[in-house]
């Protein structure tokens, strides 16, 4: 199960993880890469059965849902009720009148699904255009150094040298003034 995944991202103190991490890199942090057409062409499971039948808003956006890579995870994990549980959820908060309460239990379910981004980087799961993976498998370990996503902080980090013909200029010289 790929780390985080059932538990809020709102758990974790600091800053989200930084795929370009040099610290990370040299820790070995390792991130699953999910091609964003993961899921393309596959059948929609079907709604749970011990589950209420569902309204005809709640099986639109059920099948929206099982479009997005990551159901990929839903399914190998066998999450199919706690992705219907989120559909219902979301629904009911959407609606006018709708509880607070569920608007944070969506919320909620949303991080436990991988839904939000800091869900998703607190997983370290990375969701990359399809050409970016490698024929092997749909979901692949990488080293974060090996994700180009922005520059590493090393390669964005240059040293500036005066040319030997510049001549240096101190800030702290005082300028003559016309007085």
């Amino acid at each position: 199960m790929a780390r985080g995944l059932g538990t809020s991202a709102a758990r974790f103190n600091g800053p989200p993880p930084d795929p370009n991490s040099l610290r990370s890199a040299k820790r070995g942090a390792e991130w699953t890469r999910v091609p964003r057409n993961a899921r393309e062409d596959k059948d929609v499971p079907d709604w749970p059965v011990f589950i209420s039948e569902p309204t005809m808003e709640e099986l639109t956006f059920w099948a929206e849902l099982w479009k997005k890579p990551q159901a990929v995870f839903w399914e190998r994990y066998g999450m199919i009720q706690a992705v219907a549980m989120y559909v219902r959820t979301y629904i009911s908060s959407m609606q006018p009148g709708g509880f607070g309460t569920e608007k944070t239990a969506a919320h909620r379910q949303a991080d436990a699904l991988l839904l939000t981004t800091p869900a998703l980087l607190a997983a370290k799961v990375l969701i990359v255009e399809p050409e970016a993976e490698s024929d092997q498998n749909a979901t692949i370990s990488a080293h974060p150094a090996s994700i180009q996503a922005t520059p590493s902080v090393r390669s964005r980090f240059t040293v500036v040298t005066p040319s030997p013909d510049e001549p240096i200029e101190d800030e702290n010289e005082s300028v003559a003034s016309d007085d």
